[in-house]
Parts: structure tokens; C-alpha cells; sequence
């Protein structure tokens, strides 16, 4: 073995099956070391079991391969030092098919105050029979649309969205006023139900610009407002109240529905007979308590429609029973002996009283005149903005 120039280190183990020969070593079995060194590249059929190349997704292991094949757009480098880069290259195209994407289409939203935008598709808008309900078209996406209500599905245009059918229907206009232009300022459509005594169980509502078949998908089946009769109320307001009411006994009827009273809250009312500035000079209604610097009251706008703005009493400068100087017609008149005096065509009304003073005895008073028998002030009702929700011609 010498001549073959063959030199054996500490830590090999030469064995029979072990060839040296000067182009290398030949071994048949395992061959176990604590270390190989070199890059590799003359080593051929080698292939992993239980172990190899990691192969990973973003971190992730995916498996260990002995192989890997890297196809179109991926472009590797020569192998160095055991290194191999691998370049991105080319690109890819796809198509991606129009098939089984709707189309977009405009539909009506409705919100409260504010709320939630909601199409109600399918679920019931409900309103309350003894209501009026006012539609607000001001939003800039209703220009040009009409919003309407009928007793068929999809009103004029009928079930089958097209005008001239025999299932047409018309168009719900009892109690029905409007104001302006639908997508301007202060546009509303409002609708008085209680001025229908057999109000539909059911109204649809739907676009009702004629001439134009494509707003028809506005309207629907599903585009539903259920009317009610179902309502309660949770307080009222009760004026000039004689007598005493009894909780759970008394009752009272409205359009139809009888109520059962159920509690009370004594609060004071009254009527403005002046104001100057800031100034309110109200007469006290009847049984009503006393004012508080404590109470809040709504004001009534000159405008009938005007947002009304709560008032709270900041000070109370005359007192219920107190008579101001502008309250006297005669004041400290004297009057000799056997001397009449006399005022004529005075007219009292109601929440006013007359006082005669006289400081001396053998006075004596006669009213002679007449006497506003009314026993109610003459009221301004405030058309308040009635209950309801935006409309949006939104998509």
C-alpha cells in the first residue's frame, strides 16, 4: 500500500471493503464522518430520506424534498459555494369573465334621523294608521326621480315593470302633499294616513317617473310598507282637567281606541297673552301649578313648518296672584260723597279676572257690559315636521 502512496490517518477505520486507488477512495458501506467539507457539486445520486431540503411558504414549512424543479418565469442561477439564486422573470396574463357578475342598479334607501341607510328589501317598512309621515327628497341623488306610493306592486309600471299592462296599477294620493323638487332644498313628500278611513293593509312604493322603463326596478315586490292600527302611546299631554282621574280606571277614546290611564304627572300650563323680548306673560290654565325657574317648554316658531327650540324659564318676575300697574284701569281714584263714576263697554274673557278695591265704606259696584262666555283661548296649532325618514335614490 505504500507504493500506491496511501496515507492513513487517526480516526479512519480501513476495512476489506475499502479501495484506494490514486483517483480517490472506493467505499462499499456507510461512510460516517463528523464533518464534510466542500460544496458538493461532484456528488450525484444522492437523494434525502427524512431529511434533505426544507421547502417553506412564507415561513411556513411545506415539506422536504430531494428535488426541486423550478418552471416557467423562474429563472436559477449556476450552483456556488452551495448557493443558488433564483430570478422572477417574465410575466402572466389573465382574463377574467364578465359571467354571473350582476349588474349594478339604483334603489331607494331610508334612514331616521340620521340612522343607518336601509333598503328594507324584503323587510316590512311598518307605519302607524293615525300618523302622518313625511318622505325627505332633498338628497341630490333623488334629481329627476319621483318617489310615489300605490296599492300595487310597483304602481303604475304593475308586477311586470312595464307601463300599458293590464296589471298596472295607480298611483296612492289620499292625504298625499308635497313641497318643492325632489333632490333640492326642503323637497318632502308627506302623507296624512289618518285622511284614509280604509287605509291599505299594505302600499308599495316605487319610482313614478313615466317614460322611463329603467327606473322601474325602483318598485318591487319587496319594496313594502305595512300600515298598522297596532299603536300605543307612552304619555299625552291632558289640559284643563276637572276633577280627578283615577289610575287604571278612567279612560279615555281616541279615533276609535279606548285607553286606560295607567299614572299622571301634574305639571303646570298656560297660555302666552304677551311677550316683549324675552318676556313671556302667560295665564295659568286651569288647576295648572305653579311655574318654576326649573321648567322647559317648546316654543312656537312664526313659521308654521320652523324647528321648534326649548325654552327653560330663567325667572319668574311676577308672581301668580301679584297685579302688576299695568293691570289697573282706575287706580287711587277718589271720589266725593253721592258721586258715580262709570266705565263702560269692558269686555272680561277667559283666565281674566275683575278686582274692585275701595278703601271706604258705603261703596257700592255694578258691572253692566258684556261677557266673553268662550271658556277656551283661540290656539295655534303647530304643524310640527311629522314623523318619518329620509329617502336616497342611492345605488
Amino acid at each position: 500500500m505504500a507504493a500506491e502512496n496511501f496515507k492513513v490517518k487517526k480516526g479512519l477505520e480501513v476495512g476489506t471493503a475499502i479501495t484506494a486507488t490514486s483517483s480517490g477512495v472506493n467505499v462499499t458501506g456507510v461512510v460516517t464522518a463528523t464533518q464534510f467539507v466542500g460544496d458538493g457539486s461532484g456528488l450525484t445520486g444522492v437523494t434525502g430520506s427524512g431529511s434533505g431540503v426544507v421547502i417553506k411558504h412564507d415561513g411556513s414549512a411545506v415539506g422536504t424534498a430531494g428535488t426541486i424543479n423550478f418552471s416557467t418565469n423562474l429563472d436559477v442561477s449556476a450552483i456556488s459555494a452551495g448557493i443558488v439564486t433564483i430570478t422572477a422573470s417574465g410575466g402572466a396574463t389573465a382574463t377574467i369573465s364578465s359571467g354571473g357578475v350582476g349588474t349594478a342598479a339604483n334603489e331607494f334607501t331610508f334612514t331616521t334621523s340620521g340612522g343607518t341607510e336601509n333598503l328594507y328589501l324584503g323587510t316590512q317598512l311598518s307605519v302607524l294608521g293615525d300618523r302622518t309621515y313625511r318622505f325627505n327628497v332633498a338628497d341630490s341623488s333623488m334629481s329627476g326621480l319621483v318617489f310615489k306610493l300605490s296599492e300595487t306592486v310597483n304602481g303604475e309600471w304593475g308586477p311586470d315593470g312595464t307601463a300599458g299592462n293590464s296589471d298596472d296599477g295607480t298611483e296612492y294620493t289620499t292625504g298625499k302633499t308635497t313641497n318643492g323638487t325632489a333632490g333640492s332644498s326642503g323637497a318632502y313628500v308627506q302623507y296624512d294616513l289618518t285622511a284614509n278611513t280604509s287605509l291599505p293593509a299594505t302600499l308599495y312604493y316605487y319610482e313614478g317617473t313615466t317614460g322611463t322603463a329603467a327606473n322601474s326596478n325602483y318598485g318591487g315586490s319587496d319594496r313594502i310598507i305595512s300600515t298598522s292600527s297596532s299603536y300605543s302611546y307612552d304619555s299625552i299631554f291632558v289640559y284643563n282637567v276637572t276633577g280627578t282621574w283615577v289610575n287604571s280606571t278612567d279612560t279615555f277614546a281616541y279615533n276609535g281606541v279606548t285607553y286606560t290611564v295607567t299614572g299622571q304627572t301634574a305639571g303646570p300650563y298656560g297660555y302666552v297673552r304677551d311677550y316683549s323680548s324675552t318676556n313671556l306673560y302667560v295665564i295659568k290654565g286651569t288647576n295648572s301649578a305653579d311655574f318654576t325657574t326649573s321648567d322647559t317648554f317648546l316654543d312656537v316658531p312664526a313659521l308654521n313648518t320652523g324647528t321648534r327650540t326649548s325654552v327653560t324659564i330663567s325667572s319668574i318676575t311676577t308672581a301668580t296672584t301679584a297685579v302688576e300697574t299695568k293691570h289697573y284701569i282706575r287706580k287711587d281714584n277718589t271720589l266725593a260723597a253721592d258721586v258715580t263714576e262709570e266705565i263702560k263697554s269692558l269686555v272680561i274673557g277667559p283666565g281674566q279676572r275683575l278686582v274692585v278695591e275701595c278703601a271706604a265704606a258705603e261703596a257700592s259696584f255694578a258691572l253692566i257690559g258684556f261677557e266673553d262666555a268662550s271658556s277656551e283661548f283661540t290656539l295655534r296649532t303647530y304643524g310640527q315636521a311629522a314623523s318619518g325618514g329620509s329617502g336616497s335614490g342611492g345605488s
